[in-house]
Parts: C-alpha cells; structure tokens; sequence
C-alpha cells in the first residue's frame, strides 16, 4: 500500500479507537490478569493479531493481542459465545482474575487443536461449518464501525474496507455477482477460506 494511503488507513482506525497491530509486530504481551498464566512462543498464522503459545497448569492456551476497539472486541467475543450456545466449536475466552474477558486488547483462550482442510470431504466440512455460522447470525447486528457486504455495494469505505486504496482501474466494488446473493438472507460471514485457507483448521 503506498505510504499517503497506509497513513489514510492509520488514522481512520485510530478514529475508530483501533490500533493497526502490524505497527507492534514484536509486542509481547503482560499476563499479570491472570494467574498462573505462562507465556511461550509467537505462532505462526493470525491474519491482524499477534498469537502466542502459553499454558496454565498444563492446559494448552492460546494468546491473542487485538488491536480492535472496545466495542468491536465486545461484538466478537459475545458472537463467540453466542455460536457456542448453538453448538459450534470455538476458543473459549478465560476471563482474568476479576472478571473481564481481556485486558486491554489481550485475550487467554483455549487452544482447539487441528489440521488445515486435506482434501475434498475436510473442504466439505469447513462449508457446512461455515454454513451453521450463518444460519445462527441471520439477526446478528453488523460489527460497531463496520460496513457489511450489502452496504458495500452502494458505499466504498467501511471497516477495514476502503476501495479508494485500490490501484485504478481495479477499484471498481465486488459486486457479489452482480447482486445475486442479495436474496439469500443475511449473516455473520468469513472471508478467510478464501482468501487465506491456511488459516482454516
């Protein structure tokens, strides 16, 4: 990205009361909200967040620095419990010692081991996945801050999305073939497979 527009994106995520994590690629992050809390190495993966190995009392952890606002970090940890309460699989988040799900933008959760999809029957699981996530979000508000993929049809900012940043001529909006999901009902959506299978596990 060139360095104006870098700058342009800085700022209207500062605006937004969120941080650009890849400015503190090397942040190791303080764990005294929790006890007992041991911190290992960076792992690979994370598409925005720094992720760290760590454990307590032999439990294999996962920790998550999240440049996201209060608000946004809130819309995602409450989606995660609520796909839990659907029966999804998802990292539970261990709250620190008096009761907050993260500490500052640093999140505990439990590690869920697995592999990334093999062949086609792994790929058919990850779509009826990504299937049951939809159909349990159909009336889940928008991410605070954000636009979602029907405004965007109509509007070139929001979130992270800023189609002014794109080299010309290849600023033109997906289109979402030509509209032709508008009627395919709404829901929380993942553009991960897609665009960065590896981190599907």
């Amino acid at each position: 990205m060139p360095p104006v527009l870098q700058l342009q994106s800085v700022q209207r995520r500062k605006r937004m009361g969120e941080v650009d994590m890849k400015n503190f690629p090397d942040r190791r992050p303080r764990l005294t909200a929790w006890r007992d809390v041991e911190l290992g190495a960076r792992m690979g993966g994370g598409a925005r967040n720094p992720v760290f190995r760590a454990s307590r009392r032999g439990a294999d952890l996962v920790v998550r620095v999240s440049g996201r606002s209060e608000a946004s970090l809130a819309w995602e940890l409450d989606l995660l419990e609520h796909l839990a309460a659907h029966g999804l699989t998802v990292p539970t988040t261990l709250e620190t010692e008096d009761g907050r799900r993260h500490d500052e933008g640093v999140l505990v959760q439990r590690l869920i081991p697995g592999n990334a999809p093999r062949d086609r029957t792994d790929w058919n699981r990850v779509v009826q996945t990504l299937e049951q996530v939809h159909g349990v979000t159909g009336q889940w508000p928008q991410r605070p801050g954000f636009a979602s993929a029907r405004t965007l049809l109509t509007e070139r900012r929001g979130g992270d999305v800023d189609f002014n940043a794109m080299p010309r001529p290849d600023n033109r909006r997906p289109r979402l073939g030509d509209g032709n999901m508008l009627g395919q009902g709404t829901g929380v959506c993942s553009t991960l497979p897609g665009g960065s299978a590896g981190q599907v596990r």
